[in-house]
């Protein structure tokens, strides 16, 4: 605020950081100092603000003020990588000519950030990255970005959670854990995509380009031999009297059912009541004999009785039953391609833990970006302030399968049998929480060796020593008992509380580990026998303490369809006050490359010199809204043009009838990508 003896309080400054809006600052301040130049300072937050005219303008000073604070962070399968910061929301780091410094991010999202993921696709032809970001009690979007195209597509939550919202619009804990599973060559996958007969005949030994459901990626399907993709002339579907109504056709998928008409219908039902003996058959029983009367014969017949032969036979009541049927009239329909269900190879579990009953969610639509995806709960998540860290096993048979759940409350879980759940009716026939190990304090990091899926290692958070230790390793995770065993040796630093782990991808023996804590990071490459500070970049010396890491991620991807990792190996700490680091200590060999022949793109301004009265500036390789500027040496702007659409123009024509002779610095940008050139004044 601003205010003087004369004058009322007015804001001096919007409590908003937004580039574009002049009077805008971040809404957290920590202090105001006014320099005797009458310079007023503003530190916040969000870094240091400078006023050169008493509060009504403000210029951001944080270039090389490397002090962001990161929760958690991601990579991708290129150099781009993003993470979730104190206050200053989900920053992302493209890289490359994005910006005027590879160093230099664009927030994603707001609020305070927590974990994040990228997709590791590369080979998408509709964008670069993929991304998801996630900020305080439930804050979640996921969003695109390409050369001059960034885009935040928002939350992606179905009806599932409505009644899960606060009446602030709160869900779940302060810290909100998510993560990211991926497989492009899924065997096993249950996805399909359907092709459609696009002629009107039917179709044999064919091959069509299909396009994955997630991030519609082209693959080729081929009809097998022996197999047709239908086209039908003629399809006729008789009358149905059923139980209940038709949901989809039986015998073609893809058809709308014949329409259900309700009918109360009744019949007569014999029922069988009781089993009694009747007379089948009276058979009479006569004798014929000669009787003698006084020396006289006579022909005579005794009756001697009857035989009576009994059968069972079963009583039946007639009764009259009602019931409500549904008949489907037939119908005939013309001219109908078939279509057949193509397994789609592309497999993407998007997993969301909150805190006990508003639970564990999974849901593998996230990057559909055509719909809005259906969630899955799993289960309850860990109690009190929820999920702390989710890690799948990626390798083997279970990978996709098993997933690793951490709680802040020092639960480890194991969930068994997602290969097979597609639907929530499918969580209880094959889903399996145990929970595996616990602690007396935040299991803060997991990671799962990639080589070898029963090598689980874990860490845990707190000041103060822990009688199990807060390095814990095991090699038999997925054991019906699995047994895990401490493997930090530094007694000194006991007291120390850990942060994450990651288990080297690059060493199949899974001796080498590296862990993120208060002090750095730390390393062994023999299980845990001798562990060494790795600071180096971080700090003056691989020895000395640097601030802390939250966060540890690895490369650990090879060569997949649709995935080409240039940064196999690599490993990233994001830690709390100094940004975000990457180590290629561990790089394959196979992702160096020389780029030192490669020739850096330049800005194109002509006539240079100029000895007229205007100069043009090239648009080539900008999209949408750009900023042209003109430096002198002094660092001053002496000409500001702003182009709504680059795309519109092939240049930006400037007037330089003002300048003096002399070399100046002409500079355009936008969000993503800036060209600097010099230019010489002669007149």
């Amino acid at each position: 605020w601003r205010s003087g003896p004369y004058q009322q309080a007015e804001l001096a400054a919007i409590p908003v950081d937004l580039p574009f809006l002049p009077n805008a600052i971040h809404a957290d301040i920590q202090d105001i100092v006014v320099a005797p130049s009458g310079t007023m300072y503003v530190t916040t937050d969000g870094g240091i603000y400078k006023s050169e005219d008493g509060g009504y303008n403000y210029t951001e000073c944080n270039h090389n003020y490397n002090v962001t604070q990161f929760y958690g962070m991601a990579h991708s399968a290129g150099p781009a990588v993003m993470g979730g910061t104190q206050d200053n929301g989900t920053l992302l780091i493209p890289t490359g000519d994005y910006f005027l410094s590879e160093q230099f991010a664009v927030e994603v999202h707001g609020g305070d950030g927590f974990d994040c993921a990228f997709s590791q696709v590369t080979e998408s032809n509709e964008h670069t990255y993929a991304w998801f970001g996630a900020s305080q009690n439930g804050g979640l979007v996921r969003g695109t970005i390409a050369p001059g195209a960034f885009s935040n597509l928002g939350d992606f939550y179905d009806e599932n959670f409505d009644d899960l919202f606060s009446e602030e619009g709160d869900l779940g804990q302060f810290y909100t854990c998510v993560r990211l599973y991926e497989d492009t060559e899924d065997e096993d996958s249950q996805n399909t995509v359907i092709l459609v007969n696009p002629y009107g005949e039917i179709v044999t030994d064919s091959s069509f380009t299909l396009y994955t459901a997630s991030q519609n990626l082209p693959f080729t399907y081929t009809i097998p031999e022996g197999e047709e993709l239908m086209y039908y002339d003629e399809i006729i579907r008789p009358d149905l009297l059923l139980d209940e109504p038709l949901e989809e056709d039986p015998d073609y998928f893809w058809l709308d059912p014949q329409v259900a008409i309700e009918e109360f219908t009744c019949w007569d039902d014999t029922l069988g009541v009781d089993t009694v003996d009747v007379i089948s058959e009276i058979i009479p029983n006569l004798l014929d004999t000669v009787m003698v009367i006084d020396g006289v014969e006579y022909d005579v017949q005794i009756d001697l009785g009857n035989d009576t032969v009994w059968t069972e036979e079963e009583q039946f009541n007639i009764v009259e039953v009602c019931d409500t049927l549904y008949f489907h009239p037939g119908d005939t329909l013309y001219d109908i391609a078939g279509r057949i269900k193509v397994h789609d190879p592309y497999t993407a579990i998007f997993t969301l833990g909150l805190n006990g009953g508003n639970g564990l969610w999974m849901t593998r639509e996230a990057l559909n970006f055509n719909t809005t995806p259906q969630w899955i709960r799993l289960g309850n998540a860990p109690s009190g302030t929820g999920a702390k860290a989710i890690e799948y096993v990626v390798s083997g048979e279970s990978a996709g399968d098993v997933m690793f759940v951490s709680g802040w409350n020092g639960e480890l879980l194991r969930l068994s049998g997602l290969k097979n759940v597609y639907s929530q009716e499918d969580v209880d026939e094959f889903l399996v929480i145990e929970e595996i190990s616990s602690s007396s304090s935040a299991i803060t990091g997991i990671s799962v060796d990639p080589n070898n899926a029963n090598h689980v290692v874990y860490t845990c958070g707190g000041y103060g020593p822990m009688a199990n230790g807060k390095v814990r390793e095991s090699w038999d995770a997925l054991s019906e008992d699995p047994t895990f065993s401490n493997i930090w040796t530094v007694t000194s630093l006991n007291n120390m509380p850990m942060y994450d782990v990651v288990i080297n991808s690059q060493d199949e023996s899974g001796a080498s580990i590296i862990i993120g804590c208060e002090y750095g990071v730390f390393a062994t490459d023999d299980g845990g026998d001798n562990w060494e500070m790795a600071n180096m970049g971080m700090s003056e010396s691989a020895e000395f303490i640097a601030c802390p890491v939250f966060d540890l991620k690895q490369q650990w991807r090879e060569e997949t369809n649709w995935s080409i990792p240039s940064n196999t190996g690599a490993i990233y700490a994001g830690s709390h006050g100094r940004g975000i680091f990457r180590s290629d200590d561990y790089l394959g060999s196979e992702e160096i490359v020389d780029n030192s022949s490669e020739i850096p793109e330049s800005l194109l301004v002509y006539p240079n010199p100029v000895t007229g009265n205007s100069v043009s500036v090239s648009t080539d390789g900008f999209y949408g809204p750009v900023l042209v500027e003109v430096y002198d040496l002094q660092g001053r702007i002496v000409i500001s043009e702003r182009i709504s659409d680059a795309r519109a123009t092939e240049r930006a024509v400037l007037d330089v009838s003002e300048l003096s002779n002399g070399t100046y610095v002409v500079r355009m940008a936008n969000d993503f990508k800036h060209l600097a050139s010099k230019l010489v004044v002669r007149k």
